[in-house]
């Protein structure tokens, strides 16, 4: 039986090789490459639902300070339903009547939600949301790893190509450990930009991206996050930092001005797409950063199936 060494190193030997084609060919060249290598996703796949459904439930799912399932439930429970949707028009609203002006016209939020909330899971694998019946659960991936996950390239799809992806569809829009396989910033941005026009008017992109470092070793990048998310529509509702992951909320703007004018109080000068970065961004990954990624100890390989994530490892911010 497959051990969680050669588990490890097999998911990590992907995201490696991902990059590194990424710096050769361009981003776009090497994902079309990428998703075309249908054995190697599909062995991805179900590496990543063996480690989940192997290991996840016995040793992560009660304990909230590890568990992205619990902490993604839990946060859109409470923004629709426990007053989290009422602060999130009232902050926008005042950010609205500063920025864009007290005479003009606030949208006018609309009607409350109900249950179950429209779902869409990008990079899901397995649906593992699917029993949650909080949710009406639309799963995709690349390499789907169960039958109830539609295949389905996100990056490159077009708004309106497939029945599922129509405009102000979604309450909930979760990207799952989903940013960081995506070999460039610009791909992340473009993701972030089709979530925006996936959801409904007031709806929430949820964000969970893994980060085994203390609370402030990253704080800058995932202000770039913040920022490069404003210039989209995006307003930040909830970020947490647990044990090895960083969870965040971003809430859909009744009016992206009302966000953009905090933006340009930020005095940010720099390129939106060019955002949402990662460590990995500017790695050089020679011949010994590469093979110290791959190697891994045994008590990190059981942090990563205890950190289960969908589409990368737990410790993807950590060269």
């Amino acid at each position: 039986m497959t051990n969680h060494q050669e588990l490890a190193d097999a998911i990590k030997s992907v995201h490696i090789e991902l990059r590194l084609s990424s710096r050769k060919l361009g981003a776009d060249a090497a994902w079309e490459q990428h998703c075309q290598k249908s054995e190697l996703l599909k062995n991805y796949a179900q590496a990543m639902k063996k480690l989940a459904t192997s290991h996840w439930e016995t040793n992560n799912a009660n304990d909230p300070t590890m568990n992205r399932i619990y902490w993604a439930v839990q946060e859109c429970e409470d923004f629709f339903f426990n007053g989290g949707a009422e602060t999130a028009v009232s902050k926008e609203k005042k950010l609205f009547q500063t920025f864009v002006g007290e005479n003009e016209n606030f949208p006018i939020p609309n009607a409350p939600v109900n249950r179950p909330l429209k779902m869409l899971d990008v990079g899901s694998c397995y649906n593992p949301l699917r029993n949650f019946n909080l949710f009406d659960v639309t799963a995709v991936d690349i390499a789907p790893a169960s039958d109830d996950v539609i295949e389905c390239d996100f990056l490159k799809t077009e708004i309106g190509e497939v029945d599922f992806l129509i405009e102000s569809t979604y309450d909930v829009v979760l990207f799952s450990f989903l940013l960081e396989y995506l070999p460039e910033p610009k791909m992340r941005y473009a993701c972030c930009l089709k979530a925006y026009k996936l959801l409904k008017p007031g709806g929430v992109l949820v964000i969970l991206t893994p980060d085994s470092k203390h609370d402030t070793a990253n704080s800058k990048i995932m202000r770039t996050w913040r920022l490069g998310l404003a210039s989209i529509g995006f307003m930040r509702v909830n970020y947490k930092k647990l044990r090895h992951l960083r969870c965040m909320s971003y809430y859909k703007c009744r009016d992206s001005r009302s966000i953009r004018g905090w933006l340009e109080l930020q005095k940010f000068d720099g390129s939106p797409e060019e955002c949402i970065v990662i460590p990995q961004d500017s790695n050089p990954y020679d011949s010994q950063s590469a093979k110290d990624e791959i190697f891994r100890s045994e008590t990190d390989n059981i942090q990563l199936a205890v950190n289960f994530a969908d589409m990368v490892n737990a410790d993807v911010f950590v060269d």
